[in-house]
């Protein structure tokens, strides 16, 4: 199977769940580069393999002016870096203490000139939590915590939250039978344990309907040199016979599927 729009928050899985894509399906199984691990090796994982991802624009507005009085406006740039410095710290203090979660800014826009207070600034930022519960309750309570930290800015402001994609969960019996396939056709020593991710992903949406199990699939060459490269790195690479490798997974895996290592 084959979907678009997996970057994009919520997901294009929700798409192919809309248009019957998994009606009728017993079990799922995806597969994601891994570019920490070598190409050969398989990282597997029970239970949650991934974190709940968000994203949230927050606009701020003012009434502009001349940076050589911003006393007698609002100086929409410092209560924007105010919000970037102190809305992560807002949220966490709003949690139970032993809460996960990251609130990291990735783009602020605003003004065009040193000399000129602007009347609008966005900010855009991803948060994550590895945890159902608090992804839960992360919408309303944003939205508090920025009402809370202008409400004497003089600036005005508006939330626009989207509810991203929840934790991928692997089913345990999904994941024994990926493993059983990965011994049988690569051997017990491509069998690589995984941490849960801060990352996020829409196949999630799939794992909430069928049980099914996300697998790492290790892409980096192991003769390369240089450090083991994060994904979206600058110089991210692919040793291409983790294609073939990934195509052998999924074939050996369906085959364990129907020669009698059904998960029920």
């Amino acid at each position: 199977m084959f979907q678009p729009a997996e970057e994009r928050v919520p997901g294009g899985a929700l798409d192919v769940i809309r248009d019957h894509g998994i009606d009728g399906v017993d079990a799922i199984v995806g597969i994601h580069c891994e570019p920490k691990l070598d190409a050969g090796m398989i990282g597997l994982k029970s239970g949650s393999i991934s974190s709940a991802a968000d994203m949230v624009c927050i606009t701020l507005t003012g009434p502009g002016g001349h940076t050589a009085r911003p006393e007698l406006t609002v100086d929409l740039l410092t209560i924007a870096a105010q919000v970037i410095t102190e809305l992560p710290r807002r949220v966490q203090a709003a949690l139970p203490a032993d809460a996960e979660i990251k609130i990291i800014f990735g783009a602020m826009h605003g003004g065009d000139a040193a000399n000129v207070i602007p009347t609008r600034c966005e900010l855009r930022a991803s948060i994550r939590t590895p945890t159902l519960e608090v992804w839960n309750v992360l919408p309303a309570l944003v939205e508090e915590c920025v009402a809370g930290l202008l409400a004497e800015s003089g600036a005005g402001f508006e939330v626009d939250y989207t509810h991203g994609v929840p934790p991928v969960a692997n089913d345990a019996a999904v994941t024994d039978l990926v493993a059983r396939a990965v011994a049988e056709e690569f051997g017990a020593d491509a069998i690589a344990p995984v941490q849960q991710s801060w990352g996020g992903d829409d196949f999630a949406w799939f794992t909430r309907e069928v049980p099914g199990s996300y697998v790492r699939l290790g892409v980096r060459n192991a003769e390369a040199d240089g450090p083991r490269l994060d994904l979206h790195a600058g110089r991210f690479d692919v040793d291409e016979r983790a294609i073939d490798l990934g195509v052998r997974l999924l074939v050996a895996t369906t085959k364990a599927y129907f020669e009698g290592g059904k998960t029920s």
